[in-house]
């Protein structure tokens, strides 16, 4: 039986790899947005937010769905965040 040090050095791993995949997305999200102004793109495309939620999750257990989903959202939401303080400046680069 897994102890409390245990379950915890578990979540302690997949945190960290949680925050090197966000550190990449965000990455990305920064060219992105470059692009998005270069090219005069909306950052807001809502139909491409309801697709990518759709899109994965089947690879969710259905009983996480729901948390899922307001991860996904709030994953989104400090992405175009993000985009907008590139694109007004806001943000150093």
């Amino acid at each position: 039986m897994k102890d409390l040090d245990m379950f915890r050095q578990i979540i302690d791993n997949i945190d960290k790899h949680i925050v090197i995949l966000f550190n990449m997305r965000m990455e990305t999200i920064k060219e992105l947005s470059f692009y998005k102004q270069n090219n005069n793109i909306p950052i807001n495309d809502n139909q491409r937010e309801i697709e990518l939620i759709e899109k994965n999750k089947n690879l969710i257990n259905k009983d996480f769905y729901k948390y899922y989903e307001q991860l996904y959202k709030e994953i989104l939401k400090i992405s175009k965040d993000y985009q907008k303080n590139i694109i007004n400046h806001k943000e150093k680069i």
